[in-house]
């Protein structure tokens, strides 16, 4: 109802403002279209996500049945696979076939096959789960995110347990299954494994292989976009391309030359698995062509809404997507205030390119800043001065890519090319490295809150239009939305606690974190923990509570508000012993011992009412380690004794604040 209502509320104004101006004016920017555009393009968006919901099925009915999918995309892991389907029918016991339409599953196969490509049709027995969350406080919502790629349900396959039936290939599986092939050959290629990685990732699209340490180091030094196929990638590849079919101008086929380049450029598209950012660069790109083939005037802004427009129409999740978030933010600031900045005359050719390449940087540092604040809590200080760098060797880098990877595909390896991509990629990594390296270059631990990002975005909006008008009043404006950004933060920021503690749901142990004043004190007593994925998995916790440094606990500790000694606690006035040892089913005791957590790890094989017999809990708390059987055991036990109970892998961690 509030959706239909914002809908009709906006398109009524935008139609008043329409019918106020004067037919001179008509296509000149007026804040106040921005307002009741953003209301109409919010409210279709909001209707057509809801329409867009993947479908749902009972999964208890469809266990035990055959299920037949279609595989839609594949992505190799280390000695594992996660498998992309589209379920097509069930077979039941009795044989009988239901038709399942429109359901996708994401399945996880404990070993490499390498025999498996996209299109094929493979069958294996259901147990089919729901995407679940590990609902701790500030993580990430892994069950939504792949909810926009339409995949609700996943389930663990063993290697022998599938069989493939067949084969069908549509335009998606069929440019997976190239993407794949290049990847291979790549792999098996003559270059340095780390230029291997960052050429799939750059050329081919796939940047699963860069490892943990490359991207921290690139996001850093504020050139993340590098390594992620968008605008700038095609935009390069289209000039290449461009260029190299010069003669085609001597022979006045100029048209053709662009007909060419964006036959060529669909052709990149293909290869690099048809991704968001690509066709939305490619679209936009297509359009502008378009106009100059048909002796129209291109505009820049237009062909990028009209991108992202045909994106959405077939995609409508992929505005939810960050590449898709940054992409356009990035090339719509660049569109409305590189050249507004730009203080060198377009007349003084070579000093207005050099110009441009700090404007442009700018631009989109300054389009993308809170986003990648929101997502990556990070903010790269030095990016501009880092893009001015690294952009002139991205297309020759890219070029070389090209030739190599062309060769490679004929069936030869020509060493200078090789080496020449190796030296290239050192290029770029030692750069970075610098630039990250360097004590001021970046801010980490930063959270923005997705509604200091909305207020960031009306600032810039507010800005633009006071560069394009030249009104004090538009300055004045965004002073005033400044402010209340200001108010907002700090006002969020006061009520968060300065301490607090939290016992953490997680596959392979139990953590409690004990935070106070920017440090964390972490205890583990089932396991050993890596600090630095801890912090990985829970970088947005750390950045909202301003957590800017772990310390291990594995002996006696204490200090104010927390004492630790194991397998004791009292944290904050809470007292909580925790189980990681089979000895406690042994142990009775006359006077049981009052805590108000008792944490139940993997590594106790008794009963609960067996430590009933030494406890008296509040509330038993059943770890998220313990395998499923045996919690499901327990969790049966905790119902039938009526003990007051939380299953931490369904109920998610406990916070206290």
């Amino acid at each position: 109802m509030a959706t239909s209502i914002l809908l009709g509320i906006s398109i009524a104004a935008f139609i008043i403002i329409k019918l106020q101006r004067k037919p001179s004016k008509a296509l000149q920017l007026n804040f106040l279209y921005f307002i009741a555009l953003f209301g109409i393009c919010a409210s279709i968006g909001w209707i057509d996500g809801k329409f867009a919901q993947p479908k749902e099925i009972n999964t208890a009915q469809l266990k035990g049945t055959i299920l037949a999918a279609k595989i839609n995309r594949i992505q190799d892991k280390d000695f594992s696979m996660a498998i992309d389907v589209t379920i097509i029918k069930s077979i039941g016991k009795d044989c009988k076939t239901e038709d399942i339409k429109g359901v996708k599953a994401r399945l996880n196969i404990d070993e490499s096959d390498y025999s498996l490509k996209e299109g094929d049709m493979m069958t294996w027995k259901a147990d089919l789960k729901r995407i679940s969350n590990m609902n701790n406080p500030e993580s990430f919502d892994y069950a939504t995110y792949m909810s926009h790629k339409g995949i609700l349900y996943t389930q663990q396959v063993d290697r022998d347990k599938y069989v493939i039936i067949g084969h069908h290939d549509d335009l998606l599986t069929w440019a997976k299954g190239l993407q794949r092939s290049l990847i291979r050959k790549v792999l098996n290629s003559d270059i340095n494994v780390e230029s291997q990685k960052f050429l799939i990732t750059i050329l081919i699209g796939d940047a699963t292989f860069i490892d943990k340490d490359t991207r921290t180091e690139f996001s850093q030094a504020g050139i993340a976009h590098v390594l992620a196929l968008s605008g700038l990638h095609i935009g390069i590849i289209a000039m290449v391309i461009y260029w190299l079919l010069f003669p085609l101008d001597r022979l006045m086929l100029r048209k053709l030359r662009y007909i060419i380049a964006l036959i060529l450029v669909a052709g990149f598209d293909i290869i690099t698995g048809l991704s968001f950012s690509i066709i939305r660069a490619s679209i936009m790109m297509a359009f502008t062509a378009i106009a100059v083939i048909f002796f129209r005037r291109g505009s820049g802004i237009n062909a990028l809404m009209g991108s992202a427009l045909f994106i959405l129409i077939f995609q409508p999740a992929a505005i939810f997507d960050v590449g898709f978030q940054l992409s356009f933010a990035s090339v719509l600031s660049i569109l409305l205030i590189s050249n507004k900045v730009n203080p060198v005359s377009p007349r003084r050719k070579w000093l207005y390119y050099v110009a441009s390449l700090l404007t442009v940087s700018l631009a989109a540092t300054i389009g993308t800043a809170a986003i990648t604040a929101c997502y990556f809590h990070t903010i790269s200080v030095f990016s501009f001065i880092t893009n001015i760098i690294i952009v002139p060797i991205l297309p020759v880098i890219l070029t070389a890519g090209i030739i190599f990877l062309a060769m490679l595909c004929m069936g030869i390896q020509f060493p200078i090319i090789a080496k020449i991509v190796d030296f290239l990629f050192s290029i770029l990594d030692k750069t970075a490295s610098m630039m990250a390296a360097m004590p001021t270059s970046h801010i980490d631990n930063v959270y923005v809150t997705p509604t200091e990002c909305g207020i960031y975005a009306v600032i810039i909006a507010t800005l633009v239009m006071w560069i394009y008008r030249n009104k004090a009043s538009y300055l004045l404006i965004a002073i005033g939305e400044l402010l209340i950004l200001c108010i907002v933060s700090f006002a969020y920021r006061v009520s968060l606690p300065e301490k607090g503690m939290v016992i953490f749901n997680d596959y392979s142990s139990t953590p409690i974190l004990y935070f106070e004043k920017g440090t964390g004190y972490l205890w583990n007593a089932d396991d050993s923990i890596n600090v630095s994925d801890f912090k990985q998995y829970n970088d947005q916790f750390m950045a909202k509570y301003g957590i800017d440094q772990i310390r291990t606990i594995t002996n006696d500790f204490g200090i104010s508000n927390c004492d630790i000694k194991p397998p004791f606690a009292c944290i904050m006035g809470k007292k909580m012993a925790i189980i990681s040892k089979s000895d406690w089913k042994h142990i009775s005791a006359k006077n049981k011992i009052n805590v108000d957590y008792l944490i139940v790890t993997k590594k106790y094989y008794g009963t609960v009412s067996q430590l009933m017999n030494t406890f008296k809990p509040k509330i038993t708390l059943l770890s998220g380690d313990i395998f499923s059987e045996r919690l499901n055991a327990l969790e049966k036990e905790c119902r039938d004794s009526s003990y007051n109970y939380r299953n931490l892998s369904t109920e998610g961690g406990i916070m206290l604040k």
